[in-house]
């Protein structure tokens, strides 16, 4: 095509030497509005390494189990990434779930499944917060002030915005890998933030193509 592009060990070595405040700013000015209505936490898994299927098959072996954590937050009504926490090491998704609200707009009301039901994130989010938490109980608790008063307020349709965010990890992966490329934790969580700030300016694009098209 004529286009000369600089090699992969170059780009690698030149994002290497980029501080991670800049990525952090770069993804944090594609988030431009002052509150979100309803966003929807959640977490997925990168391998770090690509077998082919087909040879995992043949050789009868088992999928890697080496994994990069992602756990972020989507707004459900611009399908646009606000926050994300990146892990080499598995933990819990309701560990992140304070950072992650932290680092993103002020936040209406957030969806998350079970994992997150505890009443110290229910007293966390409303009272630190101001978030009207919609966590489904986990079956066989009832104890807790936060826990029974949001209960009561839980709306099915309201939590069913949270599939939303599983389907924007499954485009995310579709479109740009399951698996990550880099080797150290820093160059793994610059690739992966990368991944999201394209995610979030491909929609921005996307958006505009339509507007210009119905003008």
């Amino acid at each position: 095509l004529g286009v000369h592009c600089a090699s992969y060990s170059t780009l690698a070595k030149v994002t290497k030497r980029v501080p991670r405040a800049l990525w952090n700013a770069l993804f944090n000015a594609t988030v431009n509005w002052p509150f979100t209505n309803v966003a929807a936490v959640d977490g997925t898994y990168y391998s770090r390494s690509n077998p082919s299927f087909h040879y995992l098959k043949r050789t009868k072996r088992k999928p890697p189990r080496a994994v990069v954590q992602v756990n972020a937050i989507l707004d459900t009504r611009r399908k646009k990434w606000l926050a994300l926490i990146t892990r080499l090491k598995r933990v819990h998704e309701s560990r992140d779930l304070k950072q992650l609200v932290e680092n993103a707009p002020p936040i209406v009301t957030l969806v998350a499944d079970k994992a997150s039901d505890s009443e110290e994130i229910h007293r966390t989010l409303e009272l630190d917060y101001h978030v009207q938490p919609h966590i489904p109980v986990r079956q066989g608790v009832k104890k807790g002030v936060y826990r029974k008063k949001h209960s009561a307020r839980f709306r099915t349709r309201t939590y069913h915005r949270r599939s939303l965010i599983e389907s924007a990890f499954s485009k995310n992966k579709r479109t740009q890998g399951q698996a990550v490329r880099n080797r150290l934790a820093n160059t793994i969580k610059t690739e992966l933030t990368l991944r999201y700030i394209n995610d979030n300016l491909n929609l921005l694009a996307t958006l505009l193509n339509i507007f210009n098209r119905a003008c």
